[in-house]
């Protein structure tokens, strides 16, 4: 593992105390003590002691390896390097699905996010890839603007250092 590689946190999956009743479904976390809680049986409410359940997704301080994983979090190199580096990589990712010919309102409802934080985002990843090029873009499609259209730099996706290009978008004429 590389400094820049941290383990994922601890999760009931992989918790030795917890016992999953079906793939990806909940389970029981044999960790904690069985609780009362109320079960309905035929129209009957009945008090039963159950071990609580807990998706498999879910955590807790309880986990053996979870001691190790928040030493690392804690880490110079740990949670903001991390966190800023996975949003590079997801905004990278957009633009590449835009010129692959998905619309930003697309990606922005598959990441339940607006619109206009994607596009400006997808901007961003251009501009700090190529300044000059992004600059020489800028007004060519649609006259005066502060940017370049999505559509100019997915035709310019190439010279951007991407190496795929939407089939979608014609050549220049």
């Amino acid at each position: 593992m590389t400094n820049q590689q941290q383990p994922e946190r601890p999760t009931c999956a992989t918790c030795p105390y917890w016992e999953g009743l079906r793939r990806g479904s909940r389970g029981h976390c044999r960790k904690a003590c069985p609780a009362a809680r109320l079960e309905s049986f035929g129209g009957d409410s009945v008090l039963v002691a159950a071990h609580p359940l807990t998706w498999p997704h879910e955590w807790c301080g309880e986990h053996p390896e979870f001691p190790a994983w928040l030493a690392a979090e804690r880490s110079p190199q740990g949670s903001a390097s991390r966190k800023a580096a996975a949003s590079v990589d997801r905004r990278t990712k957009w633009a590449a699905r835009v010129i692959a010919g998905e619309s930003v309102t697309d990606i922005a409802r598959s990441e339940g996010i607006r619109p206009p934080y994607v596009r400006d985002s997808i901007m961003r990843v251009f501009r700090r890839r190529n300044e000059k090029l992004y600059k020489s873009l800028i007004g060519q499609d649609y006259g005066t603007t502060r940017t370049p259209s999505m559509r100019s730099l997915v035709r310019h996706a190439e010279q951007f250092g991407f190496a795929e290009r939407a089939a979608t978008i014609p050549p220049e004429a």
